[in-house]
């Protein structure tokens, strides 16, 4: 069974998909559309990893047939949250923290809820201010 969105007002707002077991995308907001530009109606029925291509921050592939996330959920519940670069529409790069939880439906099937949130390393908040001409680099002398 396929559907548009997670019913809840946070999810509305959040970016948020949801997988089945096999990892093809059950449900898909239109946040997530939002963020990283795909249509539900291009991803719906689709293997996640198709869509996401996600790669660590180094470029090496995190995603695939085998998804490590969903096999971690299963063995242990759900994973912590890892920060991934997904391909978004039109081969945008994006950085994001994935938090993946598990909801068991009560037909006995499990979805894996997964909720997006953009990630700025802290570096990129640094302070780099340029020293003006007259500072003086040498910290003051506490005798004088």
């Amino acid at each position: 069974m396929t559907g548009r969105a997670v019913p809840t007002e946070a999810s509305a707002q959040a970016p948020v998909f949801t997988t089945d077991r096999e990892g093809r995308i059950t449900s898909w907001t239109d946040a997530a559309e939002r963020l990283l530009g795909h249509r539900a109606d291009d991803v719906l029925g689709r293997p996640c990893h198709e869509v996401i291509r996600g790669c660590d921050l180094f470029g090496h592939p995190a995603c695939g047939a085998g998804c490590p996330l969903l096999h971690a959920s299963t063995a242990n519940g759900a994973p912590r949250p890892h920060i991934l670069r997904l391909t978004g529409a039109h081969g945008r790069m994006l950085d994001v923290r994935v938090s993946v939880g598990l909801v068991h439906e009560p037909t006995g099937d499990t979805r894996f809820v997964h909720i997006l949130e953009p990630f700025v390393p802290r570096m990129a908040y640094a302070d780099h201010r340029p020293r003006t001409r007259d500072a003086d680099p040498t910290p003051a002398d506490p005798e004088r």
